[in-house]
């Protein structure tokens, strides 16, 4: 009665003993020496960060005007919030430039909320880091905000005292 199956049992006999060997010679050592490091070292929970995480620090309107230190961490922190969002902008363009390449003849409508989100974002970008100097940093844009906000409030000043003008002079024509 000895035939195929007689050795194939034979063979899985042998790859049990194999294994068994391998366990007792192998896996069983290394697996001992980890958990013993471990113990050694104290059970660690950790979390796995995909990036640094930096404490914020106080903006460069925060700091006093002698404090070099708390100058060049808002320096830092300004170019790390740059670099943050020159990441995003880019993924923004890589997602409308799939969404359009994905669609070609009818990306107008199927791609247009990403579009409006990277137009959005865009915008902002220019609004915030848009033609600042070669070598910038967080006073230039700093400063660069503060002119932008004085020029909208001096343009709503300009534009209500325009509209009283144009009120008074609906008034004389009624007269």
């Amino acid at each position: 009665m000895s035939g195929k199956g007689d050795d194939e049992n034979l063979l899985s006999v042998y790859a049990q003993y194999g294994r068994a060997i391998f366990s007792l010679l192998l896996d069983k050592p290394t697996t001992f020496m980890k958990e013993s490091l471990d113990k050694i070292r104290g059970e660690k929970k950790t979390v796995p960060y995909y990036h640094r995480r930096f404490e914020r620090v106080p903006t460069i309107d925060q700091c006093y005007t002698d404090d070099e230190l708390c100058r060049w961490e808002a320096n830092q922190q300004f170019k790390r919030d740059r670099q943050v969002d020159n990441d995003i902008l880019y993924i923004l363009r890589k997602r409308y430039l799939h969404c359009v390449i994905s669609d070609l003849s009818n990306n107008k409508t199927t791609c247009k909320e990403v579009r409006e989100t990277y137009d959005q974002a865009k915008d902002e970008w220019m609004i915030k880091y848009g033609r600042l100097p070669v070598y910038y940093d967080v006073v230039n844009a700093y400063m660069k905000q503060k002119h932008r906000m004085i020029h909208e409030r001096r343009m709503k000043e300009k534009a209500a005292a325009e509209g009283n003008m144009a009120d008074a002079g609906a008034e004389l024509a009624m007269d």
